[in-house]
């Protein structure tokens, strides 16, 4: 969700917004519903070349981590920033890989950032006011995937790092009501 979140916020800031998803459902929700400019299928034979002809980055959000960000890190413009927020293909990696294109940012002045939601406490109700104004004004679109039942918690899990949910992964335990006491 806090990738699809920086794509409709980078949209609604005027910016050109490329996505990288995993499925061509994922990439189609990206650019009919959210409105990003072009969505990569990172699956795609086709990838690293579609990407090279969108031209150079001035920012970069990362949550990925690995091949993705090592190639992403070629295609920079000078000045640009990379803002590492997650690196899930690296998680269950024995030896994480390690990047080979980081020198670029020496050649093109740019600079990578890690991004940790808790350091700005202070702002929340600041991104709560901007948030909840692009949901109330459909600026902001939501997609869940529920999963019902906590006995399919393995089977969600499994399915948050094999990029097997579009949408915010959501695991239903409950339908709401309250058993009474018999």
């Amino acid at each position: 969700m806090r990738a699809s979140i920086v794509c409709v916020t980078g949209k609604r800031l005027g910016c050109k917004v490329i996505a990288i998803a995993g499925s061509p459902d994922k990439c189609e929700w990206l650019e009919t519903d959210l409105g990003v400019d072009k969505a990569l299928n990172y699956k795609s034979p086709t990838f690293h070349a579609e990407w090279k002809a969108l031209g150079y980055l001035d920012v970069f959000f990362d949550n990925v981590g690995g091949d993705i960000l090592d190639f992403a890190l070629t295609r920079l413009n000078r000045g640009a920033r990379v803002v590492l927020c997650g690196a899930i293909s690296q998680y269950n990696a024995a030896k994480p890989a390690g990047l080979t294109a980081y020198i670029n940012l020496i050649a093109q002045r740019a600079s990578i950032t890690g991004f940790v939601v808790f350091d700005f406490v202070a702002r929340y109700h600041e991104a709560v006011a901007d948030i909840g104004a692009g949901v109330a004004d459909g600026s902001i679109k939501r997609k869940f995937h529920i999963v019902d039942g906590l006995a399919q918690a393995p089977e969600a899990l499994t399915m948050l790092f094999a990029g097997g949910n579009t949408g915010k992964l959501v695991l239903r335990v409950s339908d709401g009501s309250i058993a009474k006491p018999q």
